[in-house]
């Protein structure tokens, strides 16, 4: 049996339990294993890409929730991600120390390929889809700079190629490519790094100083105190996310932070959560933030205010993974069941559309043009959730 999800919502300052009918779901079922990493083709939406401890990447059509292609990987797949650019390339972390560009056409061989000399936990794509940013847990024994923790490559994709290797002497988790640029928020080329002092770690990538062997990695990299830290949780931040000009972190303070890219001023905080939150997403256009913490459930709130919306109760399963569709109110989760099983049902991904009654009409924090939004909302009611 797949999982099952029961709502119990706050709708204009007043509790409220949503129906089935209201809340739709689709199960996505196939992987044999816990399912760690999952994203939406950034163009069309029409596929979602999902990375298995069954050693396989897929990619499903959320209409059918049939597979369009399999990547036998035969190592776990820590993350995956589409390219920003197109939807026939994603990329894959795998447990072998590999970072995979694929052609989901032709998913028997990877385009790209580099081999990495640790253990990677975290990927981000740069907006212009050629540069891929990776960050390890590296552990200051085995690394011959004394006292490194972590550490973080800046690879080109087409070239196969680390051009940096970034070391740092604390944790650093999640990262995200943004712009500084009050004028521009397509200039993307700062990193936005959350570590475990319980800041948000802003690196220029282009001015980040390195020393390059002649295998073009950096061999005694530090990165620059430049342009600043921002403080904004007082333990772990570890995950982060982006829509427009809207920033979201979530910490193991159990906070969940809203922030303006354009000033760097944290807008408001959700503080409902009493377990560390391991995942975070913005919906496509900064109207709901999702929040996954160690307990199950997932809290889907408006980012205009930061009140709850609705609540997923996912029963006894813990999700770590959470990803927005990119023109759709639709939200795509999975996570780890208390009872380690190989069915197939029970590392199911779920597709959520959220009850038409708690979309907002009108929200500030919009990057969308009102022609746009109208679209997506008629587009969120089309097909996939009607049946």
């Amino acid at each position: 049996v797949a999982l099952c999800f029961f709502v119990d919502g706050v709708l204009n300052g007043k509790k409220k339990v949503e129906t089935w009918n209201e809340v739709r779901k689709k199960s996505i079922v196939g992987h044999s294993r816990q399912v760690n990493s999952t994203s939406f083709s950034q163009l069309s939406g029409e596929h979602l890409a999902t990375g298995s401890d069954d050693g396989t990447a897929r990619i499903w059509d959320i209409e059918t929730g049939r597979v369009v292609s399999r990547i036998e990987c035969n190592e776990s797949v820590v993350q995956i991600a589409y390219s920003p650019i197109d939807d026939v390339q994603v990329a894959t972390l795998t447990g072998d120390r590999c970072v995979r560009v694929w052609d989901i056409r032709e998913p028997k061989k990877a385009i790209s390929n580099i081999k990495l000399n640790r253990e990677y936990i975290n990927m981000a794509w740069h907006p212009e889809g050629n540069i891929l940013a990776v960050g390890s847990s590296v552990g200051g024994k085995e690394d011959p700079v004394g006292g490194v923790k972590d550490c973080l490559s800046i690879i080109d994709c087409k070239r196969s190629v680390v051009l940096k290797r970034l070391r740092f002497k604390y944790e650093i988790n999640e990262f995200v490519f943004a712009s500084l640029d009050i004028d521009d928020l397509s200039d993307s080329n700062y990193l936005l790094l959350t570590t475990e002092h319980g800041t948000i770690e802003v690196l220029n990538i282009d001015s980040t100083a390195s020393n390059t062997s002649e295998n073009n990695i950096t061999t005694n990299t530090t990165p620059k105190k430049e342009p600043y830290t921002i403080h904004g949780h007082t333990d772990y931040c570890y995950c982060i996310s982006k829509a427009g000009h809207l920033l979201a972190v979530g910490a193991k303070d159990s906070l969940a932070s809203i922030w303006d890219l354009r000033t760097m001023v944290a807008l408001r905080y959700i503080t409902r959560n009493t377990t560390p939150v391991r995942s975070v997403a913005l919906s496509h256009d900064g109207a709901f933030i999702a929040t996954a913490t160690y307990d199950p459930g997932v809290d889907i709130a408006y980012t205009s205010n930061a009140e709850r919306a609705f609540f997923l109760d996912t029963g006894t399963t813990s999700i770590h993974t959470l990803a927005w569709h990119p023109k759709r109110y639709i939200l795509a989760l999975a996570g780890e069941p208390k009872q380690q099983s190989s069915n197939a049902d029970h590392h199911a991904v779920q597709l959520i559309a959220p009850p038409p009654s708690v979309i907002p009409q009108d929200n500030p924090n919009y990057v969308l043009s009102d022609e746009e939004l109208t679209r997506a909302r008629f587009d969120n009611e089309r097909s996939l959730f009607s049946s």
